[in-house]
């Protein structure tokens, strides 16, 4: 029996999506359903999910319901939810707003985030499903339309179908659970020139599909991305001969790009990362200087400010967020390839060198992935290599 009660809980928790649409959830009392609430390992794109299931929940009942509201959403990690989502709610979901405690408690959360407050109480779900690595186009003698997974259980590479066109320097990131390639180049031989392209492919890694999404309004090689609040922003890059400034944004749920508050100086081959709703854009470059200027976007004012530099300007190198910490690895410093990596200190803003990669390598990425980050691509000319950097805690 305790076999077969585990197995149920473990089917609940890799289904939550469909299991939250069915009679049976909706006629959970509210203890059962804030113990599930609570499980790390609820498997969801997203923590609006969550959320979406438990007022499903409360309307099912809405007058004995809406009194135990309150309680059931401090098992939501509302903390991960944004911003502009909690808000609406506020402002505009009558079963929020006719119960004043509901209103108090989301008005909190979003003063948290909006404050940029470090909230170690709400951790992050870790569904218990396979931790996986994907790897997308790229270069090797020409544009590449290949799509790779790496497993951190069997670690192994896997070959995925192939991206409808081919590109070098794109930008590529999950949102909602599917990823996202964005921008690039096409470069064919015998051609000694590439066209920079503004498309955004998208990757169900449930069906294994490609669609095409609304496309950028500029096209960007070796841009910046990252996700903030949902959305998907693409930062900077070069077009042509170009250096570009300009940012985007890109809202799922719409379908579309639009403009925000450019950086201070045009740039490609930079970083970028996202910690406590912060979008750092580092290092990068332009046609005749290396850069190692960082700076910060806030959301909700719209603008960019200055943070501390890196000790050695770079471009091209791979940038990941873990924790508090964002961690730079590798580049170019103008003069060669580089090994060393530097850590910045969202608290402090300080940059520290840590331990150095075992290669010097430049047009790489980085993802973080079991608790490693990882250092993917060139190696002093060679195309195709994937290091372990460290094992890291916090």
């Amino acid at each position: 029996m305790a076999s077969l009660h585990t197995k149920a809980s473990h089917f609940i928790e890799q289904h939550f999506s469909m299991v939250s649409q069915l009679d049976e959830f909706l006629s959970l009392p509210s203890n059962r359903l804030v113990a599930l609430l609570r499980k790390d390992a609820l498997n969801v794109r997203c923590e609006t999910e969550v959320f979406e299931a438990v007022m499903r929940w409360a309307r099912q009942d809405e007058s004995s319901r809406g009194p135990q509201l309150e309680p059931v959403l401090q098992a939501v990690r509302c903390h991960f939810l944004a911003p502009h989502f909690l808000q609406e709610q506020v402002r505009n979901c009558a079963l929020v707003k006719n119960h004043p405690k509901c209103c108090g408690y989301l008005s909190k959360v979003i003063q948290d985030l909006t404050l940029h407050k470090r909230y170690s109480c709400c951790l992050e779900r870790l569904p218990n499903v396979p931790s996986i690595l994907y790897v997308a186009g790229g270069y090797l003698r020409r544009s590449l339309s290949t799509i790779e997974c790496f497993s951190a259980v069997s670690q192994r590479w896997s070959v995925l179908p192939n991206l409808p066109l081919e590109r070098s320097g794109p930008g590529g990131v999950f949102l909602q659970g599917l990823l996202y390639v964005v921008g690039g180049r096409v470069l064919r031989p015998p051609r000694d020139f590439g066209e920079d392209v503004s498309t955004v492919h998208c990757f169900d890694p449930a069906t294994k599909e490609w669609s095409e999404k609304c496309s950028m309004g500029v096209p960007r090689h070796r841009l910046g991305v990252a996700v903030l609040d949902g959305r998907l922003y693409a930062v900077a890059g070069s077009h042509g001969t170009s250096c570009l400034s300009s940012v985007e944004r890109y809202d799922p749920a719409k379908d579309e790009w639009t403009n925000v508050a450019s950086l201070s100086k045009p740039r490609y081959g930079l970083g970028t990362a996202v910690v406590r709703r912060w979008l750092y854009a580092i290092g990068g470059c332009n046609s005749t200087e290396k850069f190692g200027i960082v700076e910060r976007y806030h959301p909700e004012t719209d603008k960019w400010e200055a943070v501390s530099s890196l000790h050695i300007p770079r471009s091209g190198a791979g940038t990941v967020a873990l924790g508090k910490y964002i961690y730079v690895i590798g580049g170019y410093d103008g003069r060669g390839q580089v090994s060393s990596v530097e850590r910045y200190d969202t608290d402090t803003d300080t940059w520290h060198p840590v331990a150095p990669l075992k290669y010097r390598r430049s047009a790489l990425s980085a993802a973080v992935l079991g608790g490693k980050i990882y250092a993917l691509g060139e190696i002093c000319g060679v195309q195709r290599c994937a290091e372990p950097l460290s094992e890291l805690f916090f």
